[in-house]
């Protein structure tokens, strides 16, 4: 992991104060969300997608007021994370809704205002939403701590590391081994520019560990097919 990025982590739980996660489709927010929780030893994780209908949206934004609600009521209270992934597709009712129920609770009594911001609150956002309002308001009053999270062109040498684990990950799940990547292969990784970040990756190395045979090793031929058919961006 980039060393800013662990340190900013660090803070962040040191803090407790709500987090903010800054940066483009794909760099891994959601991984660094559930890393966060990690960190800080809480005990449930509540993820809310937005981007889904807006009937759906209306839902996830009354399950998380109520789910708060029902958190600064409880004595005493359980370490809990709640995670609003993508909050840039929520409208501006929805904010507004937000906003307001949130509003509320710093009326209740003189200690609300501290508890609300160490609620255990994550959300991310992508780096031009984050600028604009509703979203900027929101974030800046309940969403205290930034961290922005770089693409991944800007830490490549982290790239090694990241295929090693993804690899690592794809044999346990398919029970299936790969014996490594080619030099020539993983000098092609490094010198992509990765406009769907670590998720591209993510998804490059599977499909070249799927065509791989078993006890294999990654070829350069298939990194470079991968890379060229690899058009669409994905996000996680």
């Amino acid at each position: 992991m980039d060393k800013v990025l662990n340190t900013a982590l660090g803070k962040a739980v040191a803090t407790g104060l709500n987090v903010a996660l800054i940066g483009e489709a794909g760099v891994g927010k959601g991984w660094t969300a559930r890393l966060l929780h990690s960190r800080r030893r809480a005990t449930n994780f509540y993820q809310y997608d937005c981007l889904t209908g807006e009937v759906e949206r209306w839902g996830l934004v009354v399950t998380l007021a109520n789910g708060l609600t029902k958190w600064l009521s409880t004595t005493p209270r359980l370490v809990e994370t709640r995670f609003i992934k993508d909050i840039h597709y929520l409208d501006r009712r929805q904010v507004a809704f937000l906003m307001d129920h949130l509003h509320a609770k710093l009326l209740e009594n003189r200690n609300t205002s501290s508890e609300i911001l160490r609620a255990g609150l994550i959300c991310s956002c992508e780096p031009e939403r984050a600028k604009c309002s509703p979203w900027r308001e929101i974030i800046m009053q309940f969403f205290p701590y930034e961290i922005t999270i770089p693409p991944l062109r800007e830490r490549m040498t982290d790239i090694p590391i990241l295929v090693s684990k993804f690899i690592s990950e794809w044999m346990r799940a398919n029970h299936k081994v790969i014996s490594g990547i080619e030099g020539e292969a993983l000098a092609m990784l490094e010198g992509y520019d990765w406009p769907g970040n670590i998720c591209e990756l993510k998804s490059i190395l599977g499909q070249a560990c799927t065509l791989t045979e078993n006890f294999g090793v990654i070829s350069i031929d298939l990194i470079k097919k991968r890379i060229k058919l690899h058009s669409t961006v994905t996000t996680c």
